[in-house]
């Protein structure tokens, strides 16, 4: 190939700028790329009746436990004031439920005094569920509960 074909490009030193070399300029559809930028989840804000329903559900969900009122909380405490408000209250209470239930577990297994802890266990079971209920029935008429206890562990 001779210095003066119009094919020939002469190399550059590599790391060496070339004043009159631009990069090279897509001329097609480019190339195919399985990336994709993300995408914000649409801030979709509960309107009155769900924000008050999604309270209630996390008061009642605490008759199966404290998971039903962390995922509502996770899940709605951007989207509605009530629906946080409540769920952080229900959460609180079945944490401090969940850690009586431990306390007493624990000390069941002491003989003697086991089952006195028996005992407290039944009977946190039924204040829980009580106590569940009626903060589901003060939220679904839209107004706010707060448990019987001291702690507040998220706010």
């Amino acid at each position: 190939m001779s210095d003066h074909s119009p094919d020939y490009v002469p190399a550059q030193p590599a790391g060496s700028p070339s004043s009159s070399a631009q990069p090279p300029q897509a001329t097609g559809p480019g190339p195919i790329t399985l990336y994709r930028p993300p995408v914000a989840p649409p801030s979709h804000q509960l309107n009155p009746y769900e924000d008050k329903q999604w309270g209630t559900f996390a008061h009642l969900g605490g008759v199966a436990g404290f998971i039903p009122a962390l995922v509502i909380y996770l899940n709605f405490k951007d989207r509605g004031r009530f629906a946080r408000q409540e769920s952080a209250e229900a959460l609180n209470f079945q944490i401090l439920v969940v850690a009586a239930y431990i306390v007493c577990m624990i000390f069941s297994l002491i003989p003697f005094i086991g089952l006195l802890f028996n005992l407290a266990m039944m009977g946190l079971w039924v204040a829980n569920i009580v106590l569940s209920i009626m903060a589901g029935i003060a939220a679904n008429k839209g107004e706010p509960y707060r448990y019987p206890m001291p702690l507040r562990f998220i706010s």
